[in-house]
C-alpha cells in the first residue's frame, strides 16, 4: 500500500518524542521525576 505524500510530512507526535528522550535518560542512568497529571480524582 502507498501512503499518501501527506501523510509522510505529518511531524511526529510530540509526547511519544518526548517519552523516547524519558527512556534513553532513564538507560543512561539519569533519575527522572515525573510530574505527570497523575490521579486527578484525588485531592493533592
Amino acid at each position: 500500500m502507498k501512503i499518501a505524500q501527506r501523510i509522510q510530512t505529518i511531524p511526529p507526535y510530540l509526547f511519544a518524542e518526548i517519552d523516547k528522550k524519558k527512556e534513553e535518560a532513564i538507560k543512561k542512568g539519569v533519575d527522572i521525576i515525573n510530574l505527570g497529571i497523575g490521579d486527578p480524582d484525588q485531592p493533592t
